[in-house]
This record gives structure tokens, C-alpha cells and sequence, in this order.
């Protein structure tokens, strides 16, 4: 009885990988994204962007924020081509995790917006609008 039970989660196991294999983010094409993030015509210091596919049910891309810059090939993971669903975030610095008590803060309340990828590598410009502000007295309450 053992080895019987031994056996089948040796199997149950080669299975359970081989479907990860099989479905395996490698398997799906992604198209590399890079471009600029702006908010009050001044570029974005830090913060991230996420784009989720509309009509696939499969994972999404982000991208790192960094000087006002991104690039899928240098810190994310890119978008899948058509219609997807995109969200940034922009703070006013990057952390310092060796100072807690000086958080990066907010620029903006989060920017929601569709966007048509095309099917190859694209450059696209973000412009953040001004109805996203967060009010100045909320923000400086938080670094108190």
C-alpha cells in the first residue's frame, strides 16, 4: 500500500508540473512598452503601471516608473497586444526604506484608462490629469 501511495504522488506531482509547464507565461507572446509618464506637465519621479488584458483571461503586464521613464524591457513584464486595462500610480519620490519615517507619497489618486496595444513593441506617453490631484492638505497631513 505504500508504494501504491508513494507512486501516485510521484504522479499526481509530474502532472501538476507538467501542466505548469504547459501553461507557462513563456508560451504567451508580450510586446515590450516604453515611454513617459507626466502629471501637471512635469515628468513622474517614481510609481507603476499595470495593463490587464479586456478580453483574455491570462496575467497582465506592469512596469516600473522611474525619472519620468519606463520600459518593459528593463524592469516589468510587457503587454499582449488589443484592448487592455491600464492603471498608474505616481509618487512623489522612491522610498527609502532605511528612513520609515519619510514615506514616498502620492502624486495623484490612481489613473484608470483603456488603451489599444498593438501587436509589436510600442512607445506611448502617459498624461496623468489634473482631476486625478490629490488635495495638498490631505498630503500634507500624511507626512506629518
Amino acid at each position: 500500500m505504500a508504494d501504491l501511495s508513494c507512486g501516485f504522488w510521484r504522479w499526481l506531482a509530474l502532472a501538476m508540473l507538467s501542466l505548469a509547464v504547459g501553461c507557462s507565461d513563456n508560451e504567451i507572446k508580450r510586446y515590450r512598452l516604453s515611454g513617459s509618464v507626466t502629471f501637471n506637465s512635469k515628468l513622474v519621479p517614481a510609481g507603476n503601471i499595470s495593463f490587464d488584458p479586456v478580453s483574455q483571461k491570462v496575467g497582465g503586464g506592469f512596469v516600473a516608473i522611474s525619472n519620468g521613464k519606463f520600459d518593459t524591457e528593463t524592469f516589468g513584464r510587457g503587454h499582449l497586444g488589443g484592448k487592455h486595462h491600464v492603471l498608474i500610480s505616481g509618487f512623489d519620490r522612491l522610498s527609502n526604506p532605511n528612513n520609515p519615517e519619510s514615506p514616498a507619497l502620492p502624486m495623484f489618486q490612481p489613473y484608470e484608462l483603456d488603451v489599444e496595444f498593438p501587436e509589436k513593441f510600442s512607445s506611448m506617453d502617459f498624461e496623468v490629469p489634473l482631476s486625478q490631484a490629490i488635495s495638498t492638505t490631505k498630503a500634507k497631513g500624511a507626512r506629518k
